[in-house]
């Protein structure tokens, strides 16, 4: 790894700092403490198992994340609500909550340069290879070793604001994360948008059944040998994927990129603090903090039937009661990846945009190709490279599309407009009706296998209770399709 190092900082007309500043750039110093047990055992999963932990030198398509960018998610709430355009969100620094490995180096290439990126994790490790991935980045990045309420705390005492702030697959490792997304919205501008995802537990009971049962045999990161755990809980599940269809099925479903890194068995498995909130909840605490529902991404197609999911309108559809009933039955099993809004207390206004987005930075973004996800699906795979590229560019530009762009195919509207890549402020009004229409008329429960039990009626073993306990949420999650 040392040996490329030099060059790339040649090559990037960057000089190479003295050995000692060098080390503090890449690695830097803990700025705070990490308070409680729960952080304490949290922060010990990710030190030993950075997530996702892919390669060092690895540099993610971070094209693929515009989802948690200042960019997108500001493009999403100007979009006309009930004919009436919403105000530009203020545009300044963006707060980067439980940022893991990846998100800063992705989220530094979306943000402009004038804007500083904020990272906070209770990770020391992922924090160390998250600077490491920004050190060439353009822009200013910051670290904090801490929790996210303490820094919240912090930046109210110095009257910090952000304008954007993304949280992805944080909120539900905390004991209890209201301070947090209420410290959240005291600090996010008047106008500023807020991403976040976090599980659908519902469709994880499975999940829970197994974490339950490897706690109740003791099996964790916290034994002698965190490896020789991952490596006990993937044979226990393979043992079991062959007498259990629906177990099999489970793991064949989160594929062999789970199954196959130890950072993601041991975050899906062996996780010591996941809450089992039912999805009504999470809308009840982020409405009651202050924030306005702008759009829910619809990663996998689940919401077909469903009026275009991503410019939601509370007053016609409570998606909370919706998706409660998916997840029962099935129809809904991807994790919830909302985009909320601080509106501006009556009588004030949002902050005005003090940051431009430079015709470099966003020339840059062009020369790199679109999202995958775009053009993943059955309805948009097809399009030529011109139309794609013609797609991406519009996007950054937010300038208008004509009907030749997308092939003149109603479906593929639909798609591209629900992963948005096309939002309606670049359709004419009837385009962008078509666009805002259910691509399906009814999504149907999936067929889900049966479980044949683990425990045999006459077993005596020490775990037994386990596995029966076990068997019942499985038994119980096969007979809800």
């Amino acid at each position: 790894m040392l040996i490329f190092w030099p060059y790339a900082l040649k090559c990037n007309k960057i000089r190479r700092p003295a050995h000692k500043h060098f080390s503090r750039l890449l690695w830097g110093a803990p700025l705070d403490g990490v308070s409680t047990d729960k952080n304490l055992a949290v922060a010990k999963l990710y030190n030993r198992f950075p997530y996702p932990n892919y390669p060092l030198l690895a540099r993610p398509c971070w094209q693929d994340g515009f989802l948690a960018s200042s960019f997108f998610a500001g493009r999403l709430a100007v979009q006309p609500r009930n004919g009436v355009r919403q105000q530009n969100p203020p545009r300044g620094d963006v707060l980067v909550a439980g940022c893991g490995e990846i998100l800063p180096y992705i989220i530094r290439k979306w943000e402009p340069l004038q804007a500083t990126t904020v990272n906070v994790d209770l990770s020391r490790r992922s924090l160390r290879r998250a600077r490491f991935r920004t050190a060439l980045s353009r822009g200013k990045s910051e670290f904090h070793e801490t929790d996210i309420v303490s820094f919240l705390d912090r930046c109210g005492d110095e009257s910090r604001t952000f304008a954007h702030i993304e949280t992805f697959g944080m909120l539900h490792h905390m004991n209890d994360p209201a301070p947090a997304i209420v410290g959240m919205v005291r600090q996010l501008a008047p106008g500023g948008t807020f991403r976040v995802m976090v599980y659908n537990s519902p469709a994880r009971d499975w999940i829970h059944a197994l974490q339950d049962y490897f706690a109740e045999i003791d099996l964790s990161i916290d034994n002698n040998d965190p490896l020789d755990s991952i490596k006990n809980c993937r044979k226990i599940l393979a043992d079991f994927a062959t007498r259990s269809p629906l177990l099999a099925d489970r793991l064949r479903a989160i594929g062999p990129h789970t199954m196959g890194n130890p950072a993601r068995v041991a975050d899906t498995f062996l996780h010591p603090q996941e809450l089992r909130w039912p999805i009504s909840r999470w809308f009840e605490l982020f409405a009651s903090a202050g924030l306005r529902l702008t759009g829910i991404y619809d990663r996998y197609g689940e919401l077909d039937d469903l009026p275009n999911p991503l410019l939601a309108d509370e007053n016609k559809l409570d998606l909370s009661h919706e998706l409660t009933i998916r997840a029962a039955d099935r129809r809904f099993e991807g994790n919830l990846e909302m985009i909320w809004t601080k509106d501006p207390k009556p009588g004030t206004h949002a902050l005005a945009s003090t940051l431009s987005r430079s015709a470099g930075h966003l020339m840059r973004l062009k020369f790199m190709r679109p999202p995958h996800i775009w053009f993943d699906f059955e309805e948009t795979r097809n399009l030529s490279t011109g139309s794609k590229m013609q797609i991406w560019h519009a996007f950054i530009d937010a300038r208008k599309l004509v009907p030749s762009a997308w092939g003149k195919n109603h479906r593929t509207l639909r798609r591209l407009a629900r992963l948005g890549a096309i939002l309606p402020d670049q359709l004419d009004p009837e385009s962008a009706k078509i666009a805002s229409e259910p691509l399906e008329d009814l999504m149907s429960p999936p067929d889900i296998p049966h479980h044949a039990p683990l425990a045999k009626p006459d077993d005596r073993g020490p775990h037994t209770t386990a596995l029966r306990k076990l068997d019942a949420a499985l038994l119980s999650s096969s007979s809800c399709a």
